[in-house]
């Protein structure tokens, strides 16, 4: 097979981070076993299959990939009768090519003994899952209805999120706020820190919010894209001089947006996004035909524009000054605290019960995973790999990562724990990342593809398979 550039750099690159951006249609899975195929087959290096780690989104992804690399080494052993094809192909069955959940708990069998869990275990069903939880969830709220303490804490809680069905608004709240929280490594400190965003002192600007610079991006893309549109139709109108009046008032409307694209501090966009006006159009009569036309394109393209500066920007993000915006955050701080004690105890009290059953869900699959790999000491926010992770990371020669636009944090360190700084291969594309809902974090593999080289010999790569075939 003739391979691009890029896909044979991806192919042969040896002794880095690699991650590779694989557009649909861009052949990566063939990349994928012909990398692997080469790595088993190298003359100079070779490697058994058992020394890699292949993980993979789905079941039948690893099975597929599994029948891809036997059908390669088949085809190779025909072609020469090598031994050496020979025993990788006898090896096959005992390669780790795999989910990342079945990785998990083959390392959980492995070394169930370093961490307090009972090796007969069950990976309860989802229906069971979502009784249990339910049950717990009820048990924990009556709890604090029945200690004096605890309920207020609740009340102003059940106030808040309170409806005519009782506490499910504020229950379905704590719930995603659990689910989210077991997406990050350490769940506990996700929590505490997510409370303490609120806890805004007198002296902060709103400017220095961490959320503050993404949501004034956001802004700006709305802005930029309302003014490519007054752009496109001023170009027109001023080839059309039966429109020549109107023409002046959408070139006055137009610079006050790029006034407000100027703009970087939270005042200043505010003020000159109040100043934003769309007064009622001047008459426009003895248009031709084709004018009327484009003049019909006009309006609806202003109507457009006007809606989404006074709905959005004027109406959401900048209804309020920005003293009454840290005011309103401070005023939510112990409600948040208060949502994140509660999150706390009903964790606890969820993995009290799972324990109790002998029952593990899929993200408890990751997590004992991760406190097995990590050091008993390691710290919220280290990656100090255990005597466990470092076995394992001896024994992998290289550990590859398909889909990796659908990897979560916890994922995340579980890999990086297992590999060293030169043996990782990543696949993904960011385009494809459909699993938000399922907690996936497609920011890991945006912030690799913007910062790794294009570099040959970089010690973290990123190669563009964008040629779609």
């Amino acid at each position: 097979m003739a391979w691009t550039e890029d896909q044979q750099a991806a192919i042969d690159s040896r002794g880095q981070t690699l991650l590779l951006s694989a557009a649909a249609g861009s052949g990566k899975t063939a990349v994928l076993v012909e990398r692997i195929i080469r790595r088993l087959l190298d003359t100079e290096h070779p490697i058994d299959i058992t020394e890699l780690l292949v993980v993979t989104f789905t079941k039948a992804a690893a099975a597929e990939m599994r029948e891809r690399v036997s059908a390669a080494l088949t085809q190779v052993l025909s072609k020469t009768g090598d031994p050496a094809v020979e025993r990788q192909l006898a090896l096959l069955p005992s390669a780790h090519i795999s989910t990342l959940h079945a990785f998990c708990q083959d390392v959980i069998r492995r070394y169930f003994y370093t961490i307090d869990l009972d090796p007969v275990f069950t990976i309860a069903g989802q229906e069971e899952l979502n009784l249990l939880r339910r049950s717990i969830m009820e048990n924990v709220f009556l709890s604090y209805y029945e200690d004096d303490q605890k309920a207020s804490v609740l009340y102003p809680l059940a106030d808040m999120f309170g409806s005519d069905r009782g506490d499910d608004v504020l229950m379905d709240t704590i719930s995603r706020m659990y689910e989210y929280s077991r997406s990050m490594p350490w769940p506990r400190r996700w929590l505490e820190k997510a409370a303490a965003a609120y806890d805004v002192p007198r002296e902060a600007d709103l400017d220095d919010m961490p959320w503050c610079g993404p949501v004034k991006d956001q802004i700006r893309r709305s802005v930029e894209n309302q003014i490519h549109m007054y752009r496109q139709v001023l170009a027109g109108m001023k080839k059309r001089p039966a429109l020549a009046a109107a023409y002046e008032q959408f070139a006055v409307e137009a610079a006050a947006l790029e006034q407000l694209y100027g703009c970087s501090a939270w005042g200043d966009m505010q003020k000159a996004a109040l100043a934003v006006e769309f007064p009622r159009l001047k008459a426009v009569r003895k248009l031709s035909d084709a004018d009327k036309e484009f003049w019909e394109i006009c309006k609806k393209i202003r109507n457009d524009v006007k809606k989404e500066i006074n709905e959005t920007v004027q109406g959401v993000y900048f209804s309020a000054s920005p003293q009454d915006w840290l005011e309103g955050i401070r005023a939510m701080h112990p409600v948040m605290t208060g949502l994140v004690c509660l999150t706390e105890d009903f964790a606890e009290a969820y993995r009290q019960a799972k324990k109790e059953k002998g029952w593990i869900d899929f993200s408890d699959l990751e997590h004992f995973c991760l406190q097995i790999l990590l050091r008993e000491d390691a710290q919220p926010g280290s990656a100090d790999a255990s005597p466990a992770a470092e076995e394992l990371r001896s024994m992998y020669k290289e550990v590859l990562i398909d889909e990796y636009q659908d990897t979560n944090g916890v994922q995340e360190l579980i890999t990086q724990l297992i590999s060293r700084e030169d043996n990782r291969f990543m696949v993904g594309d960011m385009k494809q990342s459909i699993y938000r809902f399922r907690l996936a974090d497609p920011n890991l593999f945006l912030q690799k593809y913007r910062t790794f080289s294009r570099e040959i010999g970089a010690a973290q790569r990123c190669i563009d398979l964008s040629k779609n075939f």
